[in-house]
């Protein structure tokens, strides 16, 4: 079997497809923090529900696990082992089909940098050089506001540290639950939590999500400061509803499993008819969680905008994703930050294809806890800049679909052409500009290039050339002879996954550090991938590598993890992946009968292409 792809059209191509499953090493792990021994996990639908009881519960009790919580949302457990979790076995289920996913609970944190700075003006609703900048160089807030200060039928979820409702300059703009009556300890409207009078702390499952860190109700003021009080600052909208769903502790930390449940309490309440239509999401770390972006698709079915911080790493989202901000769902917003001349801020993460706008992010003054205010500096601060101008879009338009509101920011931005190449909409969101629908062309989407199928000679080369790794989950890098283009980009440098996928490196960007032994549609170029193994039953078994001219080529001997153990050299498999210094790349399959039905022909594996940023 053979097949090549080379650039030509604007679509992609694959010939094989999986289900979503993802599990991850304990080097994974102690790269990207995570809540020790806590695991999110789905099982895959089963037709006959009491067979999925009796073997949930067989599962659970041979991956050394018990179920925490159930999130309805996502259909996923949150998981717990105290003796460490079985990972063979876990593989076995991944490649089995009995779970879909099984990943680290990871941990997350607000992404604001404290900033001690005393600028006390708020250049990035109006700037008028009052602190230095360049002038304009803002959000045109006065210019909105001669056309609407907001609306008390939009609701905002804040999803963070929580919200200081008592703060003056916040406390009549905070959510009030009209179901819910205050202090007597009953669930009046029924919706499993107790008193839930301004929303969710998902912590604790409690219906108090008061600040204690000062970042939410920071994010909050932003958004809906009241403004025209004599006091205080005005936020993009003077009037709109805070709901408060604190996942984030007093430390600016909180799990992955929390902020799907905050997420949750959100998409439920909006089923229950509360107008929630935009989510503030000014946090990240971790890695990839199919269960975050599990309930992040639900919360776009439901109407809800996700718009996420790009995060404070100086960091090119388009080669290394930053969550939650990187998550390919369409009501996902992603915001890099400006500082008062319009220069992106240098902690701010950028991508020209991944990171969608920006706002004022640098020194920006808000209310924070007690009475008091402060001035921070980050993506967490202008993510909520997006935010109230979508809350504001809303109250005049309440009928805009999720991707029309989506749509209305990013094309609506007032262009700086410093950021040109920095984002998919190179300017800053514009209230103004936004409420009125005044159009800004945007330069056309990079990478345009894409693949197309084609078919030729079958050409499996049997000289294996030099072995490369024998391991088991292992990166390897090659430095090709040649420049490789992929998806428009120029790189030398390829990482050779054992498991079957190559992966172009763009810039300097390092060795992927995730266990790769998923079968989900990952970056990159996937001939095979699957949990694999060098094959025991030959002196060859693993990944080959040798060049000829302009053409580099990768051969696999493998077994899938699932036939390790058979001791059967039918289960071998063979195939090869070579690349051209012209850009085509070719796949050639010697061998994938494994002697099992479930497995054969690549049945459990990925095969495909897919974009260094995960899009297709």
């Amino acid at each position: 079997m053979v097949s090549s792809i080379s650039t030509f059209s604007r679509f992609a191509f694959f010939f094989g497809f999986a289900l979503s499953i993802n599990i991850f090493s304990s080097q994974a792990l102690a790269d990207r923090p995570s809540v020790p021994g806590q695991f999110l996990m789905k099982f895959a639908k089963q037709q006959n529900a009491a067979t999925s009881r009796t073997q949930s519960n067989y599962v659970q009790s041979a991956l050394g696990v018990r179920v925490i919580k159930h999130n309805t949302l996502t259909n996923s457990d949150l998981v717990e082992t105290k003796s460490g979790l079985n990972n063979s076995y876990a593989k076995e289920l991944l490649a089995q089909g009995v779970i879909e996913f099984i990943e680290p609970n990871y941990i997350v944190h607000a992404s604001a940098i404290p900033n001690d700075s005393n600028f006390s003006q708020l250049w990035g609703m109006n700037n008028t050089a009052q602190t230095g900048g360049t002038a304009d160089v803002d959000i045109d807030a006065p210019q909105a506001w001669d056309l609407t200060t907001g609306s008390n039928d939009v609701v905002v979820g804040i999803v963070d540290t929580g919200i200081n409702y008592n703060h003056p300059d916040l406390q009549t703009n905070v959510w009030v639950n009209p179901g819910e009556i205050a202090g007597n300890s009953i669930d009046d409207d029924g919706n499993g939590v107790i008193d839930d009078i301004h929303g969710f702390n998902a912590i604790d499952s409690t219906g108090n999500p008061n600040d204690d860190n000062g970042h939410g109700s920071h994010v909050s003021g932003t958004i809906a400061g009241r403004g025209n009080n004599n006091s205080g600052v005005a936020g993009v909208n003077w009037q709109t509803k805070l709901m408060g769903l604190k996942f984030l502790d007093g430390s600016g930390s909180g799990s992955i499993s929390a902020a799907i449940t905050a997420i949750e309490y959100a998409v439920n309440m909006k089923n229950r008819g509360v107008n929630i239509r935009v989510l503030s999401n000014s946090w990240g770390g971790g890695g990839f969680s199919q269960a975050l972006e599990d309930a992040i698709t639900q919360a776009n079915q439901a109407g809800i905008l996700f718009v996420a911080a790009a995060g404070n790493d100086n960091n090119n989202n388009d080669s290394n994703p930053t969550y939650p901000a990187g998550y390919e769902v369409t009501n996902v917003l992603s915001v890099a930050a400006l500082d008062h001349n319009g220069n992106r801020a240098y902690f701010s993460n950028y991508g020209e294809t991944t990171v969608d706008l920006a706002a004022p992010g640098v020194d920006i003054l808000s209310t924070s806890l007690g009475q008091g205010y402060a001035t921070l500096s980050g993506t967490s601060m202008a993510t909520p800049h997006v935010s109230g101008v979508a809350a504001l879009v809303l109250s005049r338009e309440p009928n805009l679909t999720v991707t029309a509101l989506k749509d209305r920011l990013i094309n609506t931005i007032k262009p700086l052409a410093q950021l040109t190449y920095q984002m998919r909409a190179p300017g800053i969101v514009s209230a103004s500009r936004a409420l009125t629908s005044q159009l800004t062309p945007l330069p056309p989407q990079p990478d345009e290039v894409s693949y197309t199928k084609s078919s030729e000679a079958f050409g499996y080369d049997t000289n294996l050339g030099t072995l490369l790794s024998a391991g088991d989950d292992e990166y390897k890098l090659v430095t090709l002879p040649f420049n490789f283009r992929y998806y428009g980009k120029q790189t030398t440098r390829i990482a050779i996954s054992t498991n079957g996928r190559a992966v172009p490196l763009l810039d300097s960007q390092a060795l992927p550090t995730d266990a790769d032994f998923s079968n989900q549609m990952r970056p990159g170029i996937l001939v095979y991938h699957d949990d694999l193994l060098a094959s025991p039953y030959s002196a060859q078994g693993g990944v080959w590598y040798k060049t000829e001219g302009s053409k580099a080529i990768f051969t696999w001997l493998s077994v899938n993890y699932g036939l390790r153990s058979e001791n059967n050299p039918r289960g071998e498999i063979r195939f090869q992946l070579q690349l051209y210094a012209d850009g085509k790349i070719a796949f050639h399959y010697l061998d994938t009968d494994t002697g099992h039905v479930e497995l054969d022909n690549g049945t459990s594996a990925s095969v495909g292409i897919v974009h260094i940023t995960g899009t297709a």
